[in-house]
């Protein structure tokens, strides 16, 4: 997942969370008077006020993203912002009309000094919250921002690693294709001695049983002629 979705998903949580207290304020606002009417709006208003930053930051996050995540989430937020208008719409109605009780007052213009005055205050609580909720949610978002910069750090750590491995690996492969090829030049060189070595062997005995019949065809042929001398002598020995 990445950093941008993750980062609007805890923006969709707190949003939420913001749009249920301004639509509990709301309905508080009807049946309330008084101080409760005060607190209700003052919350209701503080809620959508950092509610729509929230969606202000939402927005700006989805326009660096692509594809159908950015159509979606586009979505997600037309259908939240509507959420919020409505609801602002009605703490509006409710400033301006006042608590049930009073309504007519308030439609008239008799709107006491003090009503002002607290609401004045009121908005200025609001403002200020909204600024120490931006404070925090950017403390958040540099936080997420480092964490996912660490893991990309260890991510390429790993990755350098792998790739040292890897060299290492292809480096030994060489060696290995460096060796067989020696080994196969020096089959090729024994194979060939073999084959000189049969050769002389082969000639050897060729030339050894020529020799052989060389020497039994002379014996053969010598041998009548020594019969006939041996013969010729021992008739002249004769009386």
């Amino acid at each position: 997942m990445s950093s941008s979705s993750s980062l609007l998903q805890l923006h969709e949580e707190d949003l939420r969370r913001l749009i249920g207290q301004a639509a509990s304020g709301v309905d508080k606002l009807e049946h309330s008077s008084g101080s409760q009417f005060k607190n209700a709006l003052s919350s209701s208003g503080s809620d959508l006020d950092e509610a729509f930053d929230v969606v202000e930051r939402m927005e700006f996050e989805v326009r660096s993203m692509s594809g159908s995540q950015k159509s979606e989430w586009e979505a997600k937020l037309k259908t939240l912002r509507s959420d919020l208008d409505s609801l602002r719409r009605k703490v509006r109605k409710a400033e301006q009309s006042g608590p049930p009780g009073k309504r007519g007052s308030r439609i008239s213009g008799n709107t006491p000094a003090s009503d002002q005055l607290g609401s004045a205050r009121d908005r200025m609580a609001r403002s200020t919250d909204r600024l120490a909720d931006g404070s925090k949610r950017l403390t958040e978002a540099r936080k997420l921002a480092a964490e996912t910069e660490e893991v990309g750090q260890g991510i390429m750590g790993e990755l350098h690693s792998q790739r040292e491995v890897l060299v290492h690996a292809r480096d030994g492969l060489h060696e290995v294709n460096d060796s067989l090829t020696r080994g196969q030049s020096l089959l090729r060189v024994m194979s060939r001695r073999a084959v000189m070595q049969k050769a002389a062997l082969g000639c050897m005995l060729i030339f050894v049983l020529a020799v052989v019949i060389i020497v039994g065809y002379k014996k053969a042929a010598g041998s009548p002629s020594e019969d006939d001398g041996s013969i010729e002598n021992s008739g002249e020995s004769r009386p």
